[in-house]
């Protein structure tokens, strides 16, 4: 199954209702133990100390910060486990929140709604899961009388890996970008199997160029995309033809399309690769092709980084 990762900047959650504040060392005596019995909500407030523990919040939509700030208040984990860092008092907090499974919020939305006796919408689901959809993602922003934000992924699971089905379409609508994992991909090795024609960003515009990454950067990312998109349609007309009656032109961008995603999309977990370095991987790829089939690079970017045979 193919999964769209939606990435945003979001305000945090409001806290749920009758949420409980548990303190450390006060009432219990590790942070560990506070987590092991906090549930949903609940606030794990600890105090001045260095507490040496490994924590695991255990998948819980909790708050756990330092009662008199960063400065005092520390988590060792004794160079064992995964954590040694200061506690930060929630008004220098940014956070990463991942809503897993949106779809599954979505889906629950038809059956509530026929119990209301509501008239249902699209493919069965209510009028306003569009605006359900916008309260959950459109809180872009920073705390309020914070330093700090909190970041949010929520993982979408496309159902049948339709991209036009109301839950993937109606999110697209509302986020500045989507990461598409490709289940063909992961199946021949690609890590991460990141899908390049249906992922985008509607931000890289104001990201990238001279003085941000590199001046090549927004005409070598065009004709990426194009070339890869060509690709897709080559292919496909080997399925039908087979790859021995391509054309001598069309066996070049299958050998480039092997190249891109093998060696520009894969990355190891432990590759500390830098943007430049993508970059001249990307220019690597399209030097497979003929200068001709470049019309999205300008010659002088041919001249500085088209490796020619």
């Amino acid at each position: 199954m193919r999964y769209a990762i939606i990435i945003l900047i979001v305000l945090a959650v409001p806290a749920l209702a009758h949420s409980a504040t548990l303190k450390v060392p006060s009432q219990y005596p590790s942070i560990q133990a506070a987590i092991d019995v906090a549930v949903n909500g609940d606030t794990v407030l600890v105090a001045p100390g260095t507490y040496v523990e490994n924590i695991d919040f255990m998948g819980k939509s909790i708050t756990v910060k330092s009662e008199q700030g960063p400065d005092v208040t520390t988590i060792d984990g004794n160079q064992a486990g995964r954590c040694r860092f200061k506690m930060c008092g929630f008004h220098r907090v940014s956070s990463l929140c991942w809503v897993a499974c949106v779809s599954i919020y979505c889906e629950s939305l038809p059956e509530i709604s026929t119990i209301r006796g509501e008239i249902p919408s699209r493919k069965g689901y209510p009028g306003y899961l569009y605006s359900d959809l916008s309260e959950l993602y459109e809180r872009s922003g920073m705390i309020e009388g914070s330093t700090g934000s909190i970041t949010q992924l929520p993982i979408l699971t496309m159902p049948n890996d339709d991209i036009s089905h109301p839950i993937p379409d109606l999110t697209g609508y509302i986020t500045e970008g989507q990461i598409v994992f490709d289940r063909e991909m992961h199946n021949r090795g690609i890590q991460p199997p990141i899908a390049g024609l249906p992922s985008l960003s509607r931000l890289m515009k104001d990201g990238i160029g001279e003085n941000r990454t590199r001046k090549d950067h927004p005409h070598l990312a065009s004709q990426l995309f194009a070339a890869y998109s060509y690709v897709k349609d080559v292919r496909n007309l080997a399925s039908v033809i087979g790859e021995e009656e391509l054309t001598p032109l069309d066996q070049q961008y299958l050998a480039f399309g092997e190249f891109f995603e093998k060696k520009f999309i894969s990355q190891a977990s432990d590759e500390d690769r830098t943007i430049e370095e993508t970059l001249d991987i990307g220019w690597r790829a399209l030097s497979m092709l003929p200068v001709e089939e470049l019309h999205r690079v300008t010659e002088q970017e041919i001249e500085n980084h088209y490796v020619r045979p």
